[in-house]
């Protein structure tokens, strides 16, 4: 899981990504990424909530930017807040008060 979280913190944080964003290699990397996320937060059990909450933590965060950044892509609009969602949907019982 250390390799996705690598890829897509590279991708996002290159100094030129807004510029490099649009083109069809970047977005599909993206969208790849974001299905693999979406997984990662389903996978969500007792014992592995809140590593993979402190895990998905920053993602979310950078997530945010891509909202943005492909606010005119339907797709990847879509597949962000479903990731937000499916994790949402899958800590929810396993998580104290404080970190929801």
């Amino acid at each position: 899981m250390q390799a996705l979280k690598s890829r897509f913190t590279n991708l996002c944080h290159q100094p030129n990504f807004a510029k490099v964003s649009q083109k069809e290699s970047v977005r599909s990397e993206v969208l790849s990424l974001l299905e693999s996320f979406r997984g990662v937060a389903m996978a969500s059990g007792t014992e592995s909530a809140r590593p993979l909450f402190e895990y998905m933590m920053p993602l979310l965060h950078d997530s945010v930017v891509l909202l943005n950044i492909y606010q005119n892509f339907s797709e990847i609009v879509v597949l962000v807040l479903e990731m937000f969602v499916d994790l949402i949907d899958a800590q929810i019982t396993y998580l104290n008060d404080v970190s929801c």
